[in-house]
């Protein structure tokens, strides 16, 4: 898991302050939408607020490396990954 979210903020960390903030969080989400092959377009403000707000379970309006494993960790076991 670590392993994985380190290559995340690689992607992602653009400013390198150690934390995704809405719109790194956003370019995140978007890719994924993307390399899933769903249209863009599905990432509407409202789908994007939801999922930045289970990211951001301690509501700091950035993203933790540990907020971040434990969300994917969180889709991974509903997915049965």
């Amino acid at each position: 898991m670590a392993e994985t979210v380190n290559k995340v903020w690689e992607l992602y960390d653009v400013d390198g302050n150690g934390f995704l903030d809405k719109q790194e969080t956003f370019k995140f989400v978007l890719d994924n939408i993307q390399q899933m092959g769903m249209e863009p377009s599905v990432l509407t403000e409202e789908v994007f607020e939801a999922t930045f707000s289970e990211y951001d379970y301690d509501q700091t309006g950035k993203i933790s490396r540990n907020e971040m494993a434990a969300y994917l960790r969180k889709v991974m076991s509903d997915h049965n990954v």
